[in-house]
């Protein structure tokens, strides 16, 4: 099937490396003209080149989405390279994991700058350009842990349903002017963050880290663990002309490891 995503431009935040960047990589892949950005230079520049290995035509911003001006000059960068965007996938970094007693206010005040201010800035940008057009695919990557809390990363799922909330109140407003607006919670897949989760397991377990993602894996019903490329078609089909009718929706891709009803 044809996308129709040839032409258009693609702005996906911190995609230098994980699920980011496998966006990056599928949207190249059917034609998009992909904007990526990243703290590190080194990983940023290793992106880039995978990228356009895609066939695609990528440009890269070295820039802290967490800075207040961060997601202004990604964005403007990006717009001033490739053009307005017809698409925006909202990638954010993760704090740090944690259980409540190990944390302070200030924890929670920089969880927020990580995973809810970048996508008020880069949406403040992106927005305006998608509704003269009359065109825009929103899409937000979050968490399956704003659906179903997991253990040792209280941060994230205190902060991640703001993100949630923030998406569905914006497909509304949105929809009349031809912009989809959805969300994406990805469950256990191969990433560093889901290393580091289980790293955080195994200091308090004793184990080795790769027995800890062992045990995750058995705890999906499909018995295994996700790949980042996986997401990343799904996520492609998402901002793509083809699904018109979708806007409001949260849907975990996670081998069946959410087992609530909404």
């Amino acid at each position: 099937m044809d996308l129709g995503l040839t032409g258009q431009t693609a702005f996906v935040s911190a995609s230098s490396r994980g699920i980011g960047l496998a966006v990056a990589k599928a949207l190249a892949q059917e034609g998009a003209k992909v904007a990526i950005c990243g703290r590190d230079k080194k990983r940023l520049e290793e992106a880039h080149r995978q990228v356009v290995a895609q066939g695609g035509q990528c440009f890269s911003v070295q820039v802290d989405l967490e800075d207040d001006d961060g997601p202004f000059t990604f964005c403007s960068r990006a717009s001033e390279a490739l053009g307005e965007p017809h698409i925006l996938v909202i990638n954010t970094g993760y704090p740090r994991p944690c259980y409540f007693e190990e944390t302070t206010a200030h924890d929670f005040e920089k969880a927020s700058r990580t995973l809810l201010f970048p996508v008020q800035g880069v949406l403040r940008f992106c927005v305006p350009a998608m509704k003269k057009r009359g065109y825009g695919r929103v899409v937000a990557i979050v968490s399956i842990a704003a659906k179903a809390p997991i253990p040792s990363i209280v941060l994230s799922n205190a902060i991640r349903p703001g993100v949630l909330g923030l998406m569905k109140s914006l497909a509304t407003e949105l929809a009349p002017f031809g912009i989809t607006v959805n969300s994406v919670c990805p469950g256990y897949h191969r990433t560093e963050r889901l290393y580091s989760l289980a790293v955080e397991r195994a200091k308090a377990s004793g184990k080795d880290p790769e027995d800890v993602l062992k045990e995750m894996a058995i705890e999906v019903p499909m018995g295994r663990l996700g790949l980042p490329e996986e997401l990343a078609k799904f996520v492609t089909f998402l901002c793509s002309p083809v699904c018109s009718y979708l806007t409001g929706a949260v849907i975990q891709v996670d081998g069946g490891l959410y087992h609530g009803l909404i």
